[in-house]
């Protein structure tokens, strides 16, 4: 029982096995045993080992049936590819500007410049996107195997527009965008097609502070900027009427007047021909109420002559034919008559505030030297001094050998200075230009040694009893000095070859010589400054011909200037010297009616300096950097020998200072 019992367990799953397969009771297995509940039945081993090669075969052709669907079902695949490839082409876009954002069906393939993208054969819609600028849609024809260029696609901005208002209507607006372009017009006005972007408007009334805004324009609604300016009536008035009024650089008009002015502190200025110019600040009354007049400090003078055709010319000022009458400043005027075929006639006319001169011309008479003016009037015949006894005649002429000694100082001092400058010229130079100076200082040695001291002279009719009546003549150590002197100008100094610095463009050149620095080899070291300049843009000035006296004798050609090299007389004290004006300044160069008429230099920064001087005119009178003096126009037959006689540069100028360290 025990074995039996054994070899049931070993073989019942076989037996099981065997049943299920024969489904007869047979058994598969004869070389085993089969064993029952009632008894033991021997199992076949060739009927065991069959089984296995059937199992093995089934798997061995379901892995073939499954690599062969596997090949099958690639092999579709291959064909279906290769049947239904789709043909391509390329397309290259560009765009301006550049870096645009391409889209196919929605999404992005790149940015412009775009080059050789494929695409499917056939038309082809493309997007162009870039912030700032419309969508762009371009329409794209493929050809199979070729490149498609459809050109350079331009971007159009997003635009937007801005609508802008004034009262009053009719001012003047600017539009600047963040790269300072200015889109400018007058009001109203609706400015369209502006870019996308951020703006400054500028809204301008003159006299008025600029009204200033902010836009930041989109691309669908219109911006409306709407601005009134406040304002209240104001009347001008000017004592002589007609004066022209200045509010900042903007004219109002001309007295008498009503305007409309801004409701603030304001500075108005009244300007009438010569005179000098009256400031006057006004805070406007809301109420409307506000008049302001402005009174000028004047003269009248009226000119007559005996010819209709002559020509008045006042202090270098074309005034027309006479007869005539004008306001002038009071203080004394050259007034000169011209008249064709016949010599001017020169007067000086002394004005006074509140009166009237009178002068009249008569071209019959014979020709007199013109008349300059002096602070104090010598004796002439027509105002003989009378002697009552001889103490007053010891007094004239102990007066007049005081006055005669005065002027003896005056002589030799000149000729000292001159003689000290030309040693320092001598210590400066080499070779043939050392020699030149050598010259000069010997001939102003000369002089000096043969100075003498003027003579006068006593012509009177002294009767016994002491009554009597006489002239005291003295010489004159030199011509009479032409033109009238402007007193009291605060001068400046400049050099050839001075050095560009913060706001200073230098000298390396003048207003009438692009190479200054060279030409300065043959130069007067004794030159000048003054503020106007009658060419501009390479064409003389239209008013040069009605501002300089003798522009007439010296024009040339249009653009070639009748001012360079002339000749000016400084005066220092007793001191006079001469120099030629080479140059314009400072600070402007248009200010013709300070240099031929009236006016006083404009206020600047350097204490309202009104002409500059070369160091070589500097050091003659002793001037310091920044001085007053005095300064006329000269007549080339007036210029006495001197160091402006000399022609030399053996180096640039140089300041003082630097003069001093390169003598030592």
């Amino acid at each position: 029982m025990p074995e039996i019992g054994a070899g049931f367990e070993q073989v019942k799953f076989r037996t099981v096995l065997a049943t299920t397969l024969t489904g007869n009771g047979k058994h598969l297995f004869p070389d085993q045993t089969v064993t029952r509940k009632d008894r033991a039945v021997p199992v076949d081993p060739v009927e065991c080992k069959q089984p296995r090669i059937l199992s093995a075969l089934f798997w061995i052709g379901s892995a073939v049936v499954v690599f062969l669907v596997m090949c099958a079902v690639e092999a579709a695949l291959v064909v279906n590819v290769i049947l239904c490839r789709p043909k391509l082409g390329t397309v290259s876009i560009t765009s301006k500007p550049e870096g645009a954002t391409v889209k196919w069906h929605s999404q992005p393939i790149g940015k412009t410049p775009l080059v050789a993208y494929p695409l499917p054969k056939g038309k082809q819609i493309l997007e162009l996107d870039r912030p700032g600028y419309q969508l762009r849609l371009i329409e794209v024809q493929i050809a199979e195997g070729r490149l498609n260029d459809p050109g350079l696609v331009p971007l159009v901005r997003e635009a937007g527009q801005i609508l802008l208002k004034s009262e009053p209507v009719g001012l003047s607006f600017e539009i600047v965008d963040p790269e300072q372009k200015v889109t400018s017009g007058k009001t109203p006005i609706m400015v369209d097609n502006l870019p996308i972007r951020k703006y400054t408007v500028h809204i301008k009334r003159p006299g008025w502070r600029d009204y200033i805004q902010e836009v930041d324009l989109q691309p669908n609604p219109t911006v409306t900027i709407d601005h009134a300016f406040q304002a209240v009536n104001v009347t001008l008035k000017s004592d002589p009427a007609g004066a022209t009024i200045m509010m900042g650089q903007s004219e109002l008009g001309k007295t008498p007047l009503t305007v409309a002015l801004p409701m603030e502190r304001i500075e108005l200025v009244s300007r009438f021909g010569t005179l000098e110019p009256v400031t006057r600040e006004v805070i406007p009354d809301p109420n409307g109420s506000t008049m302001v007049e402005f009174k000028h400090n004047y003269g009248l003078l009226s000119v007559r002559s005996n010819r209709q055709d002559s020509e008045i010319i006042v202090d270098g000022l074309p005034l027309g034919k006479a007869p005539i009458e004008d306001f002038l400043p009071p203080g004394q005027h050259q007034v000169i008559a011209r008249a064709p075929d016949a010599p001017d006639q020169t007067r000086v006319a002394d004005i006074q505030a509140s009166q009237r001169a009178n002068l009249a011309v008569n071209f019959n008479t014979p020709l007199q030297s013109p008349v300059v003016p002096k602070p104090t009037p010598r004796p002439t015949p027509h105002n003989v001094p009378r002697f009552r006894n001889i103490d007053q005649y010891n007094q004239a002429k102990a007066e007049a050998h005081r006055r005669l000694e005065q002027q003896f100082g005056t002589s030799k001092n000149k000729l000292e200075s001159d003689k000290d400058y030309y040693d320092n010229q001598i210590d400066d130079s080499k070779g043939a230009i050392k020699d030149e100076w050598k010259t000069k200082r010997k001939e102003a040695e000369q002089r000096l040694d043969q100075l003498s001291r003027p003579t006068w002279a006593v012509h009177a009719g002294i009767p016994r009893s002491f009554h009597f009546h006489g002239t005291l003549a003295l010489a004159s150590p030199g011509p009479a000095l032409s033109g009238l002197w402007k007193q009291n100008i605060v001068a400046t100094v400049f050099w050839v070859g001075e050095l560009p610095r913060e706001n200073d463009p230098g000298n390396l050149q003048s207003a009438w010589d692009q190479d200054w620095i060279h030409t300065t080899k043959t130069q007067n070291p004794f030159y000048v400054a003054l503020p106007y300049n009658d060419v501009q843009n390479g064409h003389t000035k239209p008013e040069a011909k009605c501002i300089i006296p003798w522009f007439t004798t010296a024009f040339v050609r249009d653009g070639k200037s009748v001012l360079k090299d002339r000749w000016v007389a400084i005066r220092k004290g007793h001191l006079v010297c001469y120099a030629q004006w080479e140059d314009v300044g400072p600070f402007c160069a248009d200010h013709w009616q300070y240099v031929f008429g009236s006016e006083r230099p404009r206020p600047n920064k350097n204490r309202d300096a009104g002409i500059d001087v070369s160091p070589a005119v500097r050091d003659f009178l002793g001037m310091s950097g920044m001085d007053s003096c005095d300064w006329r126009f000269a007549s080339e037959k007036e210029i006495p020998p001197g160091p402006w006689r000399v022609s030399v540069s053996p180096k640039p100028a140089l300041p003082r200072l630097l003069e001093l360290k390169t003598r030592s």
